[in-house]
C-alpha cells in the first residue's frame, strides 16, 4: 500500500528507490529524507 503509487506517481524512481522511500517514511514518522 503505497509502493504501486509511488511508482505510478514516479516513474523515474526505481522500485528500490520509491521501497527505501516508503520505507523511510513509515519508520521515520514523517522524518524528512
Amino acid at each position: 500500500m503505497g509502493e504501486d503509487a509511488l511508482s505510478r506517481v514516479m516513474p523515474q524512481l526505481t522500485v528500490d528507490q520509491s521501497r527505501k522511500a516508503v520505507a523511510e517514511m513509515l519508520l521515520g514518522g514523517g522524518r524528512t529524507a
